[in-house]
């Protein structure tokens, strides 16, 4: 028996796996808003006791976050509103420090707060266009709130470096939100393309059955009419399974979140039911060597695949087969299966399809090692090992 060389230096990536840490990164910035939130109030609040202004500092801050809740889904709007309320309250100030000389001046934390939760929001959901609209719009609202203060240059600096942490803290959230769909993309694809592989490989099986039980029929036809309604009943047969196959794959392609599954449920009980029905078929003698004991369940549908694409193949371009040998047993750390016969083989123009790759692909994602090719002297191989995972 050839031993399994590797199918190649270049494995097809197996489906990404979801970002769970994007989902977590959401979690963080938003318990992130709510501290922030609260605290920036805190501050207010605190800070407005010994300026006689407690209950403007209360209103605003009131008036904030309930602005923060009511735009939440169109944070746009709100940092424009918020942005807004912090010049009137900037322009009140300035008119009762001329003409009352009263000093009614809310320190701005909450107000500053609110613009930077809607601004990472804005960021993260908006287009650029209006995401930089947005942006400008609260920086204008930060130095509003700033020029009312006792110090406003280091505090406009406190809030720039407040806005710019929940900038990047959106920026960081679009980019992970991205990353998740284009993940969710790439597997859909990946399940699509394994759908695919199934589709072929379970259909091209029935097909072959059908064309050599219609060419028997056609080569018996006048000699042995019981012989052909025979191969009729088959050739029914052939044809109302592959109609099911087609039937539960292609639902599976419409309906995504549907109960059909998406990964093959054949095992190796159905191995040998397919080998010796296509020995049958085909009439050649075969030697079948299963060890069951060695083969993990979830390897079980990927084998199947792979004994029943090589005995296709061996059905569609085999010459003069009189004897096939099937085995899966286990190799050191891992399954080994072969098919192999002692035919010779051909390949008609225009006919190479994809099930050497489609095996190459399985066999590569799984980690093992794929070889197939003619034998020495006459005869074809197909070999595949498996690695058991730990």
């Amino acid at each position: 028996m050839d031993s399994p060389s590797p199918a190649g230096s270049e494995r097809e990536p197996g489906p990404l796996r979801s970002l769970d840490w994007s989902r977590a990164l959401d979690a963080i910035v938003y318990a992130g808003m709510v501290v922030g939130m609260a605290s920036f109030v805190a501050i207010d609040l605190i800070t407005s006791v010994g300026r006689h202004t407690p209950w403007l500092s209360a209103a605003i801050a009131f008036v904030m976050v309930w602005l923060v809740f009511g735009t939440f889904r169109n944070p746009l709007t709100g940092v424009v509103v918020a942005s807004g309320l912090a010049f009137l309250v900037t322009i009140g100030y300035y008119g009762t420090l001329g003409i009352l000389g009263v000093n009614l001046s809310p320190l701005g934390f909450s107000e500053v707060a609110a613009m930077s939760i809607l601004s990472s929001e804005v960021v993260r959901t908006e287009q650029p266009r209006r995401a930089a609209f947005g942006l400008l719009v609260a920086v204008m609202g930060t130095v509003a709130v700033a020029v009312r203060t006792p110090a406003p240059v280091p505090l406009l600096a406190v809030f720039w470096l407040t806005l710019t942490l929940a900038v990047v803290a959106g920026l960081s959230r679009r980019w992970a939100q991205r990353n998740r769909e284009m993940t969710e993309d790439a597997t859909r694809r990946a399940e699509r393309l394994a759908i695919a592989r199934e589709l072929h490989d379970s259909v091209a099986h029935h097909v072959t059955g059908i064309v050599v039980q219609a060419q028997a029929a056609r080569a018996i036809g006048n000699k042995d009419p019981e012989a052909v309604q025979q191969a009729l009943a088959k050739i029914e047969e052939s044809g109302i399974a592959t109609m099911n196959a087609m039937r539960r794959l292609v639902g599976a392609l419409r309906e995504s979140g549907g109960d059909e599954p998406l990964a093959p449920t054949a095992g190796l009980a159905d191995v040998e039911t397919l080998a010796r029905e296509a020995s049958k078929r085909d009439g050649y003698e075969l030697d079948i060597e299963i060890d069951h004991s060695a083969v993990p369940a979830s390897m079980e549908p990927s084998i199947y695949r792979i004994v029943q694409e090589s005995l296709t193949n061996i059905g569609r371009h085999g010459i003069d087969v009189s004897r096939v040998e099937v085995k899966v047993r286990r190799q050191d750390d891992g399954i080994q299966v072969s098919v192999v016969d002692d035919g010779r083989h051909h390949e008609r123009v225009g006919e190479r399809g994809f099930g050497l790759t489609g095996m190459a692909e399985r066999v590569s994602a799984l980690g093992g090692q794929f070889w197939a090719g003619p034998r020495p002297g006459r005869g074809w191989s197909v070999t595949a090992w498996i690695p058991i995972e730990r």
